[in-house]
């Protein structure tokens, strides 16, 4: 159980920092700015949003089923 709640982590974290990348690089207005500071912290910001978000929601979803069957 250990391995798979691990496996998800990796898997949540590389989503949101390719959402991150993906939003930072091709589709917000910075993406002429020269400044790399400015990218990589919009990168970093965006994509500890998006972990949480995705974070949130998969336990909500996931984990009251998991919990149910460990009461029965």
């Amino acid at each position: 159980m250990t391995m798979i709640f691990g496996l998800g982590l990796v898997l949540i974290v590389l989503f949101s920092v390719s959402v991150a990348c993906y939003f930072v690089y091709f589709k917000s207005p910075i993406k002429n700015s020269n400044s790399s500071m400015v990218k990589a912290t919009a990168t970093f910001v965006l994509g500890l949003v998006v972990f949480a978000l995705t974070f949130a929601c998969s336990i909500i979803l996931v984990w009251p089923p998991y919990l149910w069957s460990i009461i029965e």
